[in-house]
C-alpha cells in the first residue's frame, strides 16, 4: 500500500511538471502569437503567408484592407487574386498556370523559395492590376520559408509604382537638362566644395583645349597656370563665404595662348539642408562684343572729333568772314543815308530799325560762333573758359553759379578731353536752364590722381530716373543721354543722383593714368 501510494504521488509529480511545461509552450506560443498579430496589424507593408500549393492563409491588415477579401469565406485564394493580377483567371486552374504565369517574376520568386529554401530580398517585378482601372505596378518582392511551419513560406511585398514614376521623371528631367547643356555655346562647369571640378560640358572641354576625364577631380590650380588659378581660387571662396550669386568680368589666356574677355556668372549650389555643396559657372565670351565696342568708340571719337572740326571751320567763317561783312555792311548802310538831308522822317525811322536789326544779326553770328568753338578755350585754357561760360550763364539767366576748380592746373588734358569736358558743363546747365527750375548750381572740377572729377548739382525741382529715361525715348530728348555718351566715349562714368524737389548732382569721372600727364605739385 505505501509502494502504491509513493508511485502516484511520483506520477502526480511527474504530471505536475508535465502541466507547468505546457503551460509555458502556451505562453511562449500566445507570446509568439501577440507578436505576430502586432507585425500583422502594424506593419505598413503588405504581408501574405502562402503554402506550397500557392494558396494565401495568412496577410498583413493593409493588404486584408486594400483588398477586402475574406480569407474564411473565400479560401482558398491565389496569390494573383489577392494582388489583382489581371492574368490571375487566364486558366481554369487558375492563378500559376496561365500563358503569362511562366514569365511572373513573382510567381518564378516564390516558386525557388519553395523548391530550394532560399530567401529573396526586394526582387523588382511588374504587375498588371485589375483595380476599377487597369494599370501597371511595380512591386519589391522579398521571400522566406518559415522553418517553424509546414511548408509555409512569408512573402513581402512593398509597392514601389509611384517612386520609380518619380524616378523616371527625374532621370528623364535630368537627361533633358544633362542634353540641354551639352548643346550651349557657354562654357559651363561644376564644383564641389573643395574647388574641385564634378562636371562640365563640352563648350567647356572645347574652350579649356582638355578633355573631361582629366577635369573632373582636378582643382583649378591643377589645369592652370598658378597666378591665374589664385585668382580664380579667391573668387570661388568669396562666393562660397557669401552663398548665391557673382557676376564679374575677367580676362583669359586659351590653349592656344591668345586673351579672351570673359563674363563669369556663378550660383552656389545646396543640398536639402540649404548647405553650401558647390558652385556651377557660366563662361561668356565678350572678346568679340569687346572688340565691337572698342570699334565703335574709336569711330565715335573719330566723328567726335570730326564734328569739332567743322565746328572750329564753321565758327571762324562765322566769326572771321560772316560777321565782319556784316559789320561792313553796316558802315556802308549808314554812309549812303548819312548824304540825304532831304529824308523823310519815317525813312529816318527805318535806317535806325535797319540798323539795330543789323547789329543783332552781328549778335547772333558771334553768339553762334562762340557756341560753336568759345575762342577762351584756345586762348586761355579750359579752365578760364569755363569761368568765363558759368558768369555768361548766370548773368543771362540769372541763376547763381558757383564754379570751383581744384587740382586742375598742371595737368595735360588733351584737346579732345578739354572740349568735351566744356561740353558736358554746357549741357548741364543748359539742362538746367530748361527743365530743373533751379536758383543755384554748383560745380566742381577736381584732379585726383588717376581721375579727373566733375560735379555739376542744382537745388532745382529733380526728378524720377526711371520716369525721365522714359521720357527720353518717347520725346525724343537727348540731353542726359547725349552726356553719358560723351563720357562713355572718353572711356569714363556718368552718376545721376536725383530726387523730387530736393535737385539733382550729377558725377562724371574720368580716368587719366598716364602719370607724365599730371606735374604732381596740384596732384589731390
Amino acid at each position: 500500500m505505501q509502494s502504491t501510494y509513493k508511485e502516484l504521488e511520483k506520477k502526480i509529480r511527474a504530471l505536475e511538471k508535465e502541466i507547468a511545461s505546457v503551460k509555458l509552450q502556451n505562453l511562449e506560443l500566445n507570446k509568439k502569437s501577440l507578436i505576430h498579430e502586432t507585425i500583422f496589424s502594424n506593419l505598413p507593408l503588405f504581408i501574405m503567408i502562402i503554402d506550397f500549393q500557392g494558396n494565401v492563409e495568412d496577410m498583413s491588415a493593409l493588404l486584408l484592407k486594400s483588398t477586402g477579401l475574406n480569407l474564411e469565406k473565400e479560401n482558398p485564394i491565389k496569390g494573383g487574386e489577392l494582388l489583382k493580377c489581371i492574368h490571375h483567371q487566364d486558366n481554369p486552374e487558375g492563378c500559376g498556370f496561365g500563358p503569362h504565369c511562366k514569365t511572373c517574376e513573382i510567381r518564378r520568386t516564390i516558386q525557388n523559395t519553395i523548391n530550394t529554401g532560399e530567401s529573396h530580398y526586394k526582387v523588382e517585378a511588374e504587375l498588371i492590376s485589375f483595380d476599377r482601372i487597369i494599370g501597371k505596378r511595380i512591386l519589391l518582392l522579398s521571400t522566406a520559408l518559415l522553418k517553424q511551419s509546414d511548408k509555409k513560406i512569408v512573402v513581402l511585398i512593398e509597392d514601389i509604382t509611384e517612386q520609380k514614376k518619380f524616378e523616371t521623371a527625374l532621370t528623364e528631367q535630368t537627361d533633358f537638362l544633362n542634353a540641354l547643356i551639352e548643346t550651349i555655346s557657354n562654357p559651363i562647369f561644376y564644383k564641389n566644395s573643395d574647388g574641385r571640378y564634378t562636371g562640365c560640358n563640352k563648350s567647356f572641354e572645347n574652350f579649356t583645349g582638355m578633355k573631361r576625364s582629366d577635369i573632373i577631380g582636378k582643382t583649378v590650380y591643377e589645369i592652370g597656370p598658378k597666378k591665374l588659378a589664385h585668382k580664380y581660387h579667391q573668387k570661388d571662396q568669396q562666393l562660397f563665404e557669401n552663398p548665391g550669386t557673382q557676376h564679374y568680368e575677367w580676362k583669359i589666356g586659351t590653349p592656344g595662348g591668345k586673351i579672351r574677355d570673359v563674363i563669369f556668372d556663378k550660383a552656389t549650389l545646396h543640398d536639402v539642408n540649404g548647405n553650401v555643396t558647390g558652385l556651377v559657372g557660366v563662361i561668356s565670351d565678350i572678346t568679340e562684343r569687346k572688340h565691337a565696342e572698342d570699334l565703335i568708340r574709336k569711330l565715335s571719337q573719330m566723328l567726335m572729333q570730326a564734328q569739332e572740326r567743322e565746328r572750329q571751320m564753321i565758327s571762324c567763317e562765322l566769326h572771321d568772314s560772316i560777321a565782319q561783312n556784316l559789320s561792313t555792311l553796316k558802315l556802308y548802310f549808314a554812309r549812303i543815308l548819312v548824304d540825304q538831308p532831304s529824308l523823310a522822317e519815317k525813312l529816318r525811322e527805318q535806317r535806325a530799325d535797319i540798323s539795330q536789326l543789323i547789329d543783332q544779326i552781328i549778335m547772333d553770328v558771334r553768339n553762334l560762333a562762340y557756341d560753336l568753338r568759345p575762342p577762351s578755350l584756345d586762348h586761355l585754357g579750359l579752365v578760364h573758359a569755363l569761368e568765363v561760360f558759368c558768369e555768361e550763364f548766370a548773368a543771362k539767366n540769372k541763376i547763381d553759379v558757383n564754379f570751383h576748380a581744384v587740382g586742375i592746373d598742371g595737368i595735360t588734358i588733351s584737346p579732345e578731353m578739354e572740349i568735351n569736358l566744356y561740353r558736358l558743363v554746357h549741357e548741364a546747365l543748359s539742362n538746367v536752364q530748361k527743365h530743373a527750375s533751379a536758383t543755384r548750381v554748383v560745380i566742381k572740377f577736381v584732379g585726383a590722381y588717376p581721375h579727373i572729377i566733375l560735379r555739376i548739382e542744382d537745388n532745382g525741382k529733380g526728378f524720377d530716373l526711371k520716369d525721365r529715361e522714359r521720357s527720353m525715348i518717347n520725346e525724343k530728348r537727348m540731353g542726359i543721354w547725349s552726356m553719358k555718351e560723351r563720357a562713355n566715349l572718353l572711356q569714363g562714368r556718368m552718376d545721376i543722383h536725383s530726387q523730387l524737389n530736393r535737385g539733382t548732382k550729377i558725377v562724371i569721372k574720368l580716368l587719366l593714368k598716364d602719370k607724365k600727364k599730371w606735374m604732381g605739385k596740384n596732384r589731390l
